[in-house]
């Protein structure tokens, strides 16, 4: 074989690897999730002036398969159908509706849980919509060794929502909470 060829061969190979390297499918990092439309309603007399027939509801997207259960008259949360699985939570009458409540929880949580506190993020917008505010952060439970928990609140119109999962699929439990925020409705 002449040096020529030899040489066209070998490139042609490389040329073939790469393509082969390029043309390789990359594994996709997100999970799909296909979300059902929930609604959730109460009575606004905890802790307020508003008569007894006052009411707050919300209409937001939930992932296919959660479990419904109200916390309590104010609360709602829908998991899934497992233990340890993720979970969304709507607080409709939020006693932390403020930036400032929601500032005093993170610091009661920070000292609660010492060095195994990792706060991810804490921002707060007041722009013309309104204030909203966001808080993302992750423990151990003392003792227990527990997979760290991955925590992300939104307060928005005054409501509070919360997205539990693992710290491991934070990606995931972000998605779900961007899609959760931007599909909630509320109305009083």
């Amino acid at each position: 074989m002449s040096r020529r060829t030899t040489r066209s061969t070998a490139l042609a190979a490389a040329a073939t690897a790469a393509a082969g390297v390029l043309a390789t499918p990359t594994p996709a990092v997100a999970e799909a999730v296909v979300y059902t439309s929930e609604r959730a309603s109460v009575r606004l007399t905890y802790g307020t002036d508003e008569p007894p027939s006052a009411r707050e509801s919300v209409r937001l997207d939930v992932p296919t398969g959660y479990v419904r259960d109200r916390r309590n008259p104010h609360k709602v949360t829908w998991h899934e159908p497992f233990t340890g699985g993720r979970a969304i939570s709507v607080d409709l009458a939020p006693r932390n509706g403020t930036a400032a409540d929601l500032r005093a929880q993170r610091d009661r949580t920070a000292a609660t849980y010492g060095d195994s506190y990792r706060e991810l993020a804490f921002d707060v917008d007041r722009s013309a919509g309104g204030m909203t505010a966001r808080w993302a952060y992750s423990f151990t439970e003392p003792g227990t060794g527990d997979v760290d928990p991955f925590v992300s609140v939104v307060l928005t119109e005054g409501n509070r929502i919360e997205v539990v999962g693992r710290l491991a699929e934070r990606e995931q439990v972000r998605a779900i909470r961007k899609h959760v925020v931007a599909s909630a409705r509320f109305v009083s």
